[in-house]
């Protein structure tokens, strides 16, 4: 494979698909009479197609001609046996959206404007998932499974392998090296599932793989390299700038922060009476991250949100914490000044609908946004395939 560009970091994915499409207008009115302090903008993946949404209303859809039902897929498995081309991905500087049309195409939009920047013909075999796209919308990685072996075997037993598609050519290229690293690993008796498919800077990915035992490796598929990075078991959330939050091999296994661009390691040091991690997410310039606490392992005794502040080359609580007894849901989004923390909620409502959730370190308020009663604009059942802070 060779990049045509070469400077960014890269992609956060959330899996969602579209069937053949056609461009709609921005609206100027509303969708909803709350709209959330400190969110620009929401990416919606619904039954209808994709809606790019603030607080002026819709800034512009996608919308689907015939679509029976959003598909969403975040491992390899998905949940039916299908071939053909699918998939959703938004890099992790959200300036762009990947999607499918017509079961062969990848189309990449600016999620600003709408604007497509990218268009590529894919042939693909079994069934292929859109897995990430870089941070300048140029490359695309897929994930091919055999749809027959996906219906009959269990999801980390089933062999996967990789394709990073160069959009700005067309050109396709099989991952061959980890590739057959997966089937090794496979035969060998041992189980490879996908957890975690990322573009970092520098065209590299980061993949994660269960199994036994989890790992977290680096790939460049320029120079078709792949490395263990021994310090990352458990991938929880990547910065654009590289820096990746998850969790270390061990027993007890810690938070930690890795940087892709150098290869240093940090701990995130707990407090003591909230010892145990579970899930977060890092800001978007790498200052703050913010973690689900708790103070016993079998979370019983008390759990909540936490931001922690770099400290030379450690991670210290920046504040108290947030306890909340009412969900178990862990953080993911944190805006760049570590005052206000964000993450999707499924089925938290009477009406089965997803909703975002919000949490203000300074007045201690929690909120929920897009409420099925607030919504002014109807766009029948979706999911969050984005949410873009603000500056």
């Amino acid at each position: 494979m060779t990049p045509s560009v070469k400077d960014a970091p890269d992609t956060t994915i959330t899996g969602a698909t579209t069937a053949s499409t056609v461009s709609t207008a921005a609206s100027s009115q509303p969708i909803t009479s709350r709209w959330p302090p400190g969110i620009e903008a929401v990416v919606l993946s619904g039954e209808d197609g994709l809606y790019v949404v603030d607080a002026s209303g819709v800034r512009w859809s996608q919308e689907a001609e015939d679509a029976d039902q959003p598909l969403t897929t975040d491992t390899v498995r998905g949940p039916q046996i299908v071939s053909g081309l699918d998939g959703l991905g938004v890099s992790s500087n959200d300036e762009f959206i990947a999607y499918v049309e017509d079961d062969k195409e990848i189309v990449v939009r600016s999620i600003a404007d709408g604007t497509v920047t990218q268009r590529a013909t894919v042939q693909t075999e079994g069934h292929t998932w859109l897995r990430a796209i870089s941070s300048d919308g140029v490359l695309a990685a897929l994930v091919t499974v055999d749809p027959q072996a996906e219906g009959e075997d269990a999801a980390d037993e089933v062999p996967w392998s990789v394709t990073v598609v160069d959009l700005s050519s067309g050109t396709a290229t099989v991952e061959k090296t980890l590739n057959d690293f997966v089937r090794q690993r496979i035969e060998d008796g041992g189980r490879c599932g996908l957890t975690t498919l990322k573009w970092l800077p520098e065209y590299k990915l980061l993949v994660g793989l269960s199994g036994d035992p989890y790992e977290t490796y680096l790939y460049d598929p320029v120079a078709d390299l792949l490395e263990v990075i021994p310090q990352l078991d458990y991938i929880w959330d990547l910065a654009p700038g590289g820096l990746v939050l998850g969790t270390s091999m061990g027993d007890p296994a810690e938070a930690v922060l890795w940087n892709a661009r150098d290869g240093s390691y940090e701990p995130v040091v707990l407090d003591t009476a909230w010892p145990n991690a579970g899930h977060g997410g890092v800001n978007a310039d790498g200052t703050a991250l913010v973690l689900m606490v708790a103070k016993s392992a079998d979370w019983n005794g008390g759990h909540g949100w936490q931001v922690f502040g770099q400290e030379a080359s450690e991670w210290q609580p920046a504040g108290p914490v947030a306890e909340v007894d009412w969900m178990y849901q862990p953080p993911s989004l944190l805006s760049n000044d570590g005052t206000n923390a964000w993450t999707v909620v499924s089925q938290s409502t009477v009406y089965n609908k997803t909703v975002l959730l919000s949490h203000d370190f300074t007045t201690g308020d929690w909120g929920e946004w897009f409420r099925s009663e607030d919504m002014q604009v109807n766009l029948g059942s979706f999911v969050f395939a984005a949410v873009v802070l603000e500056d």
